[in-house]
């Protein structure tokens, strides 16, 4: 059954690993979505392909965040859908964005959001760039002027939390998905040096409350992983 957005309803199809969303919009109403990630819509949508911040520069530093220049905007000329979804298996989600709200957003999470929402994108900070595994610069969208809709992805499944004020979670880097921005995070190291050269964790991020944070069941980086070593070529013996 349809659920109720903000500015549109939707309704996840699927559900589990193969999930996708249909989102419902109205005669005149609008949705952004990530290049690549619309699966279908219907005729009476009409495209526009526009730049995915505000401006050359802000679109650019998109791109140093892991995601795309372009975004496509999609307006309902008359009452019709538009499905969307991930590139790897996984769920999705909706979520509602209310104003003067925050978010940061962990590359590939983007799907797609109403028209309304801003987005801009910020330089982790040097410490921050030198020890993380991921980019150096980070997807933050905000809502100023309305409540907006954010639809999100996630590899497997998503893990929720709302951390109090000072409460304290350490999480492997390639787990995150979002965090509101009012949680503070940082790196270290999974334990004494014999444990972060041999567990397999290595650095780690520690997020501290007050806010939400959004994870994921899976791992980008060791399911990439995993693909490789199932495709990659067996060497002939004594080589």
């Amino acid at each position: 059954m349809p659920e109720k957005g903000v500015h549109f309803d939707y309704e996840i199809k699927f559900p589990g690993a193969s999930c996708i969303m249909e989102v419902m919009l109205s005669k005149g109403q609008s949705v952004k979505v990530e290049s690549g990630k619309m699966i279908y819509h219907d005729t009476q949508m009409t495209l526009e392909t526009i730049k995915a911040s505000k401006g050359v520069l802000g679109s650019f530093k998109r791109l140093l965040a892991g995601e795309k220049f372009w975004m496509n905007k999609y307006t309902a000329e008359e009452d019709g859908l538009v499905g969307v979804g991930p590139c790897f298996p996984g769920d999705i989600k909706h979520l509602k964005i209310e104003r003067g709200e925050e978010w940061v957003i962990f590359k590939n999470a983007f799907i797609a959001c109403s028209s309304g929402l801003q987005m801009s994108t910020k330089f982790k900070g040097m410490k921050k760039a030198i020890v993380s595994t991921g980019r150096s610069f980070q997807l933050v969208v905000g809502a100023e002027e309305d409540d907006e809709d954010l639809i999100i992805s996630a590899l497997g499944g998503f893990i929720i939390r709302e951390l109090s004020e000072g409460e304290t979670l350490r999480i492997d880097n390639d787990h995150f998905v979002a965090r509101e921005s009012s949680v503070d995070w940082g790196h270290r190291m999974v334990g004494g040096l014999k444990s972060s050269l041999f567990s397999g964790e290595g650095i780690i991020i520690e997020a501290r409350g007050p806010g939400k944070i959004i994870l994921q069941t899976r791992s980008n980086v060791a399911f990439a992983d995993w693909i490789y070593k199932m495709i990659k070529p067996k060497l002939p013996r004594g080589t």
